[in-house]
């Protein structure tokens, strides 16, 4: 990859391609850091919402192979019914801006727009709100295995990291959370809740972690599966009988 820096010299006129080089350059940066990484969220873009409205702060996202800065907020109206809430994004690479928006799709209409108006279509969460409900946040790892009604479900979501794309952070963070809430956890677990915490980038770590290369729904599986043995470790170690020691018979010296 070339970086074209302009010289200034004192006395000259600044050209237009003297200033698109250096405008360019941020672009070229920012695919040459990210190259490795798969299609999804590099960081930011967390979803928050409020009252009747989903606000996605700004972020990085990857797409196509193409490294994109989202600068600005974006927001769309929580809708009733069962939706796909998707990121839409230019498929070209524009190196004086993106254009990007959200809006929310039901499942038959995402595969079809893909391309139609030569924005992409990328799903980062799915809700199914019932009239007069209001939508509500997963709390806990386990509440994705029962009813997700009136729920945000961020599981469609993608998580760029290098090497491939995996779990978003959303749920990385809520299962380190209450991984390490456990007692009496294997050192592996502390060191995997410790690095999800603060942020994996590379799909090896997952991999490592879980003993193989796994979708979405297979590492939230895995992750239920492991606090589910976790908390079965601490109830027994908490209902072991105690063994009291045998009073001593004391004996008189005559």
């Amino acid at each position: 990859m070339e970086y074209l820096m302009p010289e200034f010299k004192k006395g000259s006129f600044l050209r237009k391609e003297m200033l698109d080089s250096l405008h360019s350059n941020q672009w070229d940066i920012l695919n040459a850091i990210y190259g490795n990484y798969g299609d999804g969220i590099v960081s930011g873009m967390d979803i928050v919402i409020s009252d009747e409205t989903f606000i996605i702060s700004k972020g990085i996202f990857k797409s196509a192979s193409n490294t994109y800065l989202i600068k600005d907020s974006l927001k769309t109206e929580i809708l009733y019914g069962d939706y796909y809430l998707c990121l839409r994004i230019k498929e070209e690479y524009v190196q004086s801006g993106v254009e990007v928006k959200i809006e929310a799709y039901s499942e038959e209409c995402v595969d079809k727009i893909i391309s139609a108006d030569g924005f992409a279509c990328i799903p980062i969460a799915k809700y199914n709100r019932g009239k007069g409900s209001k939508l509500k946040e997963i709390t806990s790892i386990g509440d994705n295995f029962g009813s997700l009604i009136n729920r945000l479900s961020r599981l469609v979501a993608k998580k760029s990291v290098e090497g491939g794309s995996t779990i978003s952070d959303f749920y990385l963070r809520m299962y380190a959370n209450e991984m390490l809430a456990k007692k009496n956890i294997k050192m592996k677990d502390i060191v995997f809740s410790m690095d999800a915490l603060n942020g994996i980038t590379s799909k090896y770590i997952i991999d490592n972690y879980f003993e193989a290369s796994l979708c979405n729904e297979e590492v939230l599986r895995k992750m239920n599966d492991n606090l589910k043995k976790a908390a079965d470790s601490s109830t027994s170690d908490t209902t072991k009988e105690v063994i009291q020691p045998k009073n001593k018979t004391v004996m008189e010296v005559i």
